[in-house]
């Protein structure tokens, strides 16, 4: 009987646990979503810090409050809890930094953001690059990659490994982007090469224009 009854309770202990880790992501993704909606609407440019905080604030409020009952079945704590809120918060500015374009067009576009972030974290920050050029040629592959000559005549290859802002104009007309001016936003992400059996850096694009 042991043997049926304890693997009984340990399956069902960790289809809990994760039941309620996909229940929290599902929340958050869906806060975060709406919050980069709001955020689309404002015009941020130019901001400081504090102002941008109380931007974000203010576009957060009605939605913590649209989900305070799911909060507090989630995650066990009420509006009244501040460190809870405080938590909360930071998860879904995570979830923004990774999947709302205008969150990261706010970072890019204001470069004293950016410095104020690095100067009040000790946490590593992702740096955001550019670059500027003729857009030659748009490779596709089970992950596809562009490639930018720049004003120095040196080809960039920058990967398309997910959604990024103005992807779509390279998804509906390709051919009407190719040998025109572009500014490619990015990021450098280390990735395993397994021909090398190191890592390597690429360029993993976050916008381009």
């Amino acid at each position: 009987m042991k043997k049926i009854i304890l693997p009984g309770i340990c399956a069902l202990l960790i289809s809990s646990s994760l039941f309620s880790q996909v229940g929290k992501d599902s929340l958050l993704k869906r806060m975060a979503r709406e919050t980069c909606d709001e955020i689309t609407k404002k015009n941020l440019a130019n901001k400081t810090m504090d102002e941008i905080q109380m931007e974000m604030g203010m576009a957060m409020i009605p939605i913590v409050t649209k989900y305070a009952d799911e909060l507090q079945a989630t995650f066990g704590f009420s509006l009244e809890d501040q460190q809870g809120l405080e938590s909360v918060g930071k998860e879904i500015g995570m979830q923004l930094a990774r999947d709302c374009p205008a969150f990261l067009k706010l970072i890019i576009n204001n470069p004293s953001v950016l410095k104020e972030m690095k100067a009040g974290n000790n946490e590593k920050i992702v740096e955001y690059r550019h670059i500027s050029g003729t857009l030659i040629k748009i490779v596709p592959g089970d992950f596809s990659y562009l490639q930018v000559r720049d004003a120095s005549g040196k080809v960039e290859k920058l990967w398309w490994m997910e959604y990024f802002d103005g992807s779509n104009s390279l998804t509906t007309d390709p051919q009407k982007r190719l040998n025109k001016p572009v500014k490619v936003s990015y990021v450098e992400k280390e990735i395993y090469n397994a021909a090398l059996k190191d890592y390597v850096k690429i360029k993993v694009i976050t916008s381009i224009e």
